[in-house]
């Protein structure tokens, strides 16, 4: 466990993501001062959540798939052991959420994975430093999917980048970021597992939210604001299936 000063908040939504659950309550365990709010699912509309998990099912091979809910199902008996609030709270922009702050005077909120966007009136309310763990590389792969993306450009990396919070999508001042190169050799959910699960990238999460203080102040400002990727078109999950544009399909 790691002695942390600071009281931290990491926000959530409550749905049963395949790779960021895990993360958090890895992170809940071994910082001390850390609390876990997991936003209620009506926070998410149920469509996109049902959409964003036929999608990451498509993008894996069979083979891939059946891995996926074998960790699933083992993660659930665990999870157990560890504690979050749930408190009820759906939406981070509520005065619930507000009330909730105003009760435990955090220090720091941290988002992982929380797909509500949170108001400019929410940021000045609160007053508490807000950060995000993206998971891409920013500027360039802004909003959903960016791994997938940067896989389907044919990068030779994929990421995770910490930045400040503002009221606009990913544009917030980045931090720092962590890289990993894609082995095009490999699975696709291998690529997935040697960015969230490996012990560098759980160090990141680690270090970027101990280390905030003096990290804060070497922010860069984004530039190139015009990259954003929504949904994935048909067209491009076909290219990225069918057509082979890399190795990381394995049927």
């Amino acid at each position: 466990m790691t002695i942390n000063p600071k009281k931290i908040l990491i926000i959530s939504s409550d749905y049963d993501n395949f790779f960021f659950k895990p993360i958090i309550f890895k992170l809940n365990k071994e910082l001390t001062g850390s609390s876990v709010l997991m936003l209620n699912k009506s926070s998410t509309k149920k469509y996109s959540i049902l959409k964003r998990n036929i999608f990451l099912l498509l993008m894996f091979s069979l083979k891939e798939i059946f891995e996926l809910i074998y960790n699933i199902t083992k993660f659930q008996f665990i999870k157990k052991k560890f504690d979050y609030h749930q408190t009820g709270i759906q939406s981070i922009n509520s005065d619930k959420f507000f009330n909730f702050l105003e009760n435990n005077k955090y220090d720091l909120i941290v988002l992982i994975n929380c797909v509500e966007i949170i108001k400019l009136k929410t940021l000045k309310k609160i007053n508490t430093e807000v950060v995000n763990f993206h998971p891409g590389l920013l500027p360039k792969y802004r909003g959903f999917f960016p791994n997938f993306y940067s896989i389907l450009n044919k990068e030779k990396n994929i990421g995770l980048t910490f930045h400040k919070v503002d009221s606009k999508i990913d544009q917030g001042p980045i931090i720092k970021k962590h890289l990993v190169s894609i082995d095009y050799s490999k699975g696709l959910l291998h690529t997935y597992k040697q960015l969230y699960f490996n012990d560098e990238s759980i160090n990141f999460f680690k270090k970027c939210i101990l280390e905030y203080d003096s990290l804060k102040n070497k922010a860069l400002t984004q530039d190139d604001l015009n990259s954003y990727y929504t949904f994935p078109q048909i067209s491009e999950l076909l290219k990225f299936k069918f057509k082979k544009i890399n190795k990381l399909i394995n049927f």
